[in-house]
């Protein structure tokens, strides 16, 4: 049986986006890249309707559906707040390099 061809989509953070397998929706908060091309989202969802977060989970990019581009604007990390890049002391002995 021959499988329909997919239209190719770009996955980005913030994307709000629907797991086309299980239903799960909710907003990419990551995308991981895998050595041989497998991208993966972590999509995580609204609170529960009892008010308790709900863990986010990893899906195949190929199985989400983009159901709204940009719902969330990222920001870019500030260095001071995210721990990096750092710099030592050339002579100091904790220096990781």
């Amino acid at each position: 049986m021959k499988m329909p061809k997919k239209k190719i989509q770009v996955v980005e953070c913030g994307d709000q986006v629907t797991d086309e397998v299980t239903g799960f929706k909710g907003i990419v908060m990551a995308i991981c890249e895998h050595l041989h091309g497998c991208r993966r989202c972590a999509i995580q969802p609204k609170v529960g309707k009892d008010g308790k977060n709900i863990e986010s989970l990893w899906i195949d990019e190929p199985q989400i559906k983009i159901t709204k581009k940009g719902v969330v604007k990222g920001t870019e990390p500030d260095a001071a707040l995210t721990g990096g890049p750092k710099s030592y002391p050339k002579n100091n002995s904790k220096d990781p390099r």
